[in-house]
């Protein structure tokens, strides 16, 4: 049996980016079954633990495929587990797509901005695509702002996870 891999941790001057743990599950649980968070990702739906342990589940069978995935996102000053930022496939399978959700603790806080920042810092040096995309509610204007700010262009809406969603591309 092929051992998982490993994702580099990465820092920020806030921020310590690096691979989820069976420790993170608990406080990753009340991130991602949170309504505030939850209506903005995938299909909008509300997430159960049991969703939420599949979904680290998918994170590292992601990074054993392809070699990228999704980081935990730590505050450095008190060790807070708040989110996460990474890649994922899109589900066209040729695209990869930067997504983040962090608890509503840290919105306005630019840390959205911060963590996707070195994301994109790192595939840039260790990835050979040519362009990420990202998707975003239409009615999520703080992370259009995010995203736009990041230097994302807005494409065509796209039908995806059942959703019409804003679809964002980024050269790299």
């Amino acid at each position: 049996m092929q051992k998982p891999r490993d994702i580099t941790t990465l820092y920020t001057e806030r921020l310590i980016l690096r691979q989820f743990s069976k420790e993170d599950l608990e406080n990753y649980t009340a991130i991602m079954t949170n309504p505030q968070v939850t209506c903005f990702l995938g299909t909008g739906k509300e997430k159960t633990p049991e969703d939420v342990r599949q979904v680290l589940i998918h994170f590292q069978n992601c990074l054993d495929k392809n070699g990228f995935g999704v980081w935990a996102v730590i505050l450095k000053e008190s060790g807070k587990l708040i989110g996460h930022c990474g890649f994922l496939p899109l589900e066209n399978g040729e695209d990869v797509e930067l997504l983040y959700a962090f608890d509503p603790s840290s919105w306005g806080k630019k840390i959205a901005s911060e963590a996707a920042c070195i994301c994109l810092d790192y595939a840039k040096k260790n990835y050979h695509w040519d362009f990420v995309y990202a998707l975003a509610y239409p009615e999520n204007t703080a992370s259009i702002r995010v995203l736009e700010k990041l230097g994302f262009t807005p494409d065509e809406k796209v039908l995806c996870f059942g959703k019409l969603l804003n679809h964002f591309s980024y050269k790299l």
